[in-house]
């Protein structure tokens, strides 16, 4: 059976290559038992009819959590999968439509649909969206509150009624996205959370705390006006500025020249650095792709204003910062400095220490035979001395070999500074 497995695992890469269809006589029932550490995931889907008749249909991705998921995710929410629809919901939540192999899901950042599409738990044109990041540790799949799961077991293949299927197991159990409020809450944005609750809403934007479907949020951090000044009607033109109805933009989504149509009714313009970095208008999106069950949220350093339309970043002086997709308590928005010296050429610094190497080398050459000089003098003169094989010491005075100078990292554009406040060591030469 392992055999038969993995030799659908090899036809499945390669209808992928090929873009060959392929079926198989494998079904769900007969690949489950033999993917090991799910028996916990087979048993939950079992119990709800209409998730396991989906899956057996087949064109799905399902990521299906290990039994450690399951039993530390239910450590926290003893109860959570006893309620059938919140049960089911998480269920579909991990179903997402149409097979994506590991190769598939190595192409880039993706935000794909799931087949939670309950209004109950989601209110999003064509399913609730899960998020997809390859990483230099694997692949990374991102739900509600920025919860992460790794893919541990990939491309468990099996055959559905109306086209293959594959199963990824997952180490941790993904949240089902929650409204807009709570999620800023929950992932600790707080200029966003202080900035809602010492404000109004506007009538206009009430759907987006999660009633009606199909928002983009494009919340301030902070503020640079003074909000408390502003007539309501003035507020309100400003709060609505920042929200988009009727189609979720996720950053793929946001490309370089993109308007948007505000809620307000002018337009939201998208600019896009060389280095990746995002901005709406002039105001840079500091953290970004927070899935909420209607929509999706994203984080402005400051404001935009509906009065300067035309306001754009100034990207004269290259930008030290990139989007980020994770919430402020886990995120490093600085880019890493690079070297600007080339990586196959010496530092300045290199070729001081060597040159300070050299020199020192030389003094050490003169100090010995200036030593063995005088000392073959002094046996000459005095018969009486010890013994030709007894040894004599001379402490001589080093430079640490970590002496302070830069050394070219081994990668392009990186290096480093060894410690320059070690003391020299003493190194004992023995001479006959």
């Amino acid at each position: 059976m392992l055999c038969s497995a993995s030799f659908l695992i090899l036809l499945f890469s390669l209808r992928h290559a090929c873009g060959q269809n392929l079926t198989t006589q494998y079904g769900l029932s007969d690949v489950l038992p033999t993917i090991q550490g799910i028996s916990y995931y087979t048993s939950y889907l079992e119990s709800i009819p209409s998730a396991f008749s989906l899956l057996t249909d087949g064109n799905v991705t399902v990521l299906a959590p290990s039994n450690d998921a399951i039993t530390n995710y239910l450590a926290n929410k003893t109860d959570a999968l006893n309620d059938t629809d919140v049960l089911e919901a998480l269920l579909l939540y991990h179903t997402i439509r149409g097979p994506y192999s590991l190769v598939e899901l190595e192409r880039g950042v993706q935000f794909l649909p799931t087949w939670l599409t309950n209004p109950q738990f989601a209110n999003v044109t064509g399913g609730q969206r899960i998020a997809v990041y390859p990483t230099d540790k694997g692949i990374q799949f991102e739900g509600g509150i920025k919860i992460r799961s790794n893919l541990t077991t990939p491309n468990q293949l099996f055959a559905g009624n109306s086209g293959a299927a594959v199963i990824h197991v997952i180490d941790r159990v993904l949240e089902i996205p929650i409204d807009e409020s709570s999620t800023a809450i929950e992932t600790g944005l707080n200029g966003v959370v202080s900035i809602q609750v010492n404000s109004p809403v506007s009538p206009e934007v009430i759907g987006a705390l999660g009633s009606t479907p199909d928002w983009s949020c494009f919340i301030p951090n902070r503020t640079i006006i003074d909000l408390k000044t502003l007539p309501t009607d003035v507020f309100f033109d400003l709060q609505e500025y920042h929200f988009v109805n009727g189609r979720v933009y996720f950053t793929t989504d946001l490309t370089d020249g993109l308007q948007m149509q505000s809620v307000e009714g002018h337009n939201l313009t998208v600019t896009v650095a060389s280095n990746g970095t995002r901005y709406i208008n002039d105001a840079e999106i500091i953290y970004s792709d927070y899935i909420t069950n209607n929509g999706v949220l994203h984080v402005l350093a400051h404001e935009a204003s509906p009065n300067k339309t035309d306001a754009r970043p100034d990207l004269s002086t290259p930008a030290n910062s990139t989007t980020s997709t994770t919430p402020p308590p886990t995120t490093e928005s600085s880019a890493a400095p690079t070297s600007s010296a080339s990586s196959s050429s010496l530092s300045t610094g290199a070729k001081a220490g060597i040159g300070v190497g050299a020199a020192l080398g030389v003094i050490f050459i003169i100090a010995v035979l200036t030593f063995c000089f005088r000392r073959s003098r002094n046996r000459k003169a005095d018969p009486g001395a010890g013994p030709r094989d007894e040894k004599y010491q001379v402490a001589v005075e080093m430079p640490h070999p970590r002496g302070s100078h830069e050394v070219e990292a081994p990668g392009p554009g990186s290096h480093w500074e060894l410690d320059s406040q070690q003391s020299h060591p003493r190194r004992v030469y023995e001479m006959s």
